[in-house]
C-alpha cells in the first residue's frame, strides 16, 4: 500500500516502445527519448530523467519517487549531477508491485506510446509532451 504523499509528490515509471523510451511523473507530463543513432536504454534513461528533474525543480515539487529496476546505480549517479542545490528535490525508488501510485503512471506511459486511441484517452490529463532527438 502507498505510503502517506502530499499531492506535490512525483511518481515515476517508464515504457519502452520500439526506438523510443518513454518516462512519466503523475504530474501529467510525458518525456520521449528517441533512441535513434546508437542511443542506448541507459543513456535514454539518463536524459529522460535530467529532463524530468529540471522540470520538478522548476515546478518546486519536493519528492520524486522512481520505480526500482532493482539496479538503480545510474539513476544515484544522474540524478545528483542534474539537481539544483535549490529549491529541494528528495527521491527515492520503490518497487512498482508494492507502491501503487507508480501504476498511474505505468499506465499513462503505455498509453502514449500505445498510439493515438490511448493517446486520445490520456490527452485531458496530460500537461505536455517533451521530445528528445539527441
Amino acid at each position: 500500500m502507498s505510503r502517506r504523499f502530499r499531492p506535490t509528490d512525483a511518481f515515476v515509471d517508464e515504457s519502452i516502445r520500439g526506438h523510443r523510451y518513454l518516462m512519466y511523473p503523475i504530474s501529467a507530463f510525458v518525456v520521449i527519448c528517441h533512441r535513434n543513432h546508437g542511443i542506448t536504454e541507459f543513456r535514454a534513461r539518463e536524459l529522460c530523467l535530467s529532463e524530468i528533474v529540471g522540470r520538478l525543480q522548476r515546478d518546486a515539487v519536493p519528492h520524486l519517487v522512481l520505480e526500482s529496476r532493482h539496479d538503480d546505480r545510474e539513476d544515484h549517479l544522474t540524478i545528483p549531477r542534474v539537481r539544483r542545490a535549490e529549491p529541494p528535490l528528495v527521491w527515492e525508488h520503490r518497487i512498482g508491485a508494492e507502491e501503487s501510485l507508480l501504476w498511474i503512471a505505468d499506465g499513462i506511459t503505455w498509453a502514449v506510446g500505445a498510439g493515438v486511441a490511448w493517446r486520445q484517452v490520456i490527452d485531458p490529463i496530460l500537461r505536455d509532451v517533451i521530445e528528445l532527438r539527441p
